[in-house]
């Protein structure tokens, strides 16, 4: 499954193996969505999430490019329901209170959300289980998207960024207003 993490994680996770006296951690299988967050691969199980690396990958099978498809096709598996919440300014998406930050890879999502705003979607994932999102092309609700972004990091068990996102042209870009 794709699991959508702030930068910064990558590089604590090398420090805590490094702490726990793992002389050369392996690298975990991700991909970059911008320069603020990135795509890291796992394998959900009951009992835990297990970070794929390199070699595990080559042991699945599963070629590079095909990865993020592949992910995205189990993870919609995992989901029981996505259901998409509109207010006034600021809209928010809910799955199963552990991968909404994950759905910004559901093209077809944004592709349904892209034609009900006048301009791009722009969103926020400040935890892993909150994803949400509005209007480009309203000012008071990105000014609204910004605040609560930077709100509920501050206050999140898993926190991740609450810098902004636009979508545009298939790809979530840092928001520069």
């Amino acid at each position: 499954i794709p699991i959508v993490k702030d930068r910064g994680w990558l590089e604590e996770i090398r420090q805590s193996m490094l702490r726990m006296g793992v002389e050369k951690p392996q690298d975990k299988v991700y991909e970059d969505l911008n320069e603020e967050i990135v795509v890291v691969y796992a394998i959900d199980t009951p009992s835990n999430i297990a970070y794929i690396d390199p070699e595990s990958l080559q042991e699945l099978g599963v070629e590079r490019e095909e990865l993020r498809a592949l992910a995205v096709r189990n993870l919609r598996g995992l989901l029981p329901r996505i259901e998409v919440h509109h207010g006034d300014l600021v809209s928010m998406v809910t799955a199963d209170g552990n991968y909404e930050a994950s759905l910004l890879l559901f093209a077809d999502l944004w592709e349904r959300e892209s034609e009900k705003l006048r301009g791009d979607p722009v969103a926020a994932v400040p935890a892993r289980d909150l994803l949400l999102f509005a209007d480009s092309a309203n000012a008071e609700a990105i000014a609204r998207l910004g605040q609560l972004a930077a709100k509920m990091r501050q206050e999140a068990t898993y926190a991740l960024t609450e810098k902004l996102f636009v979508l545009r042209d298939g790809r979530w870009l840092p928001w520069t207003g």
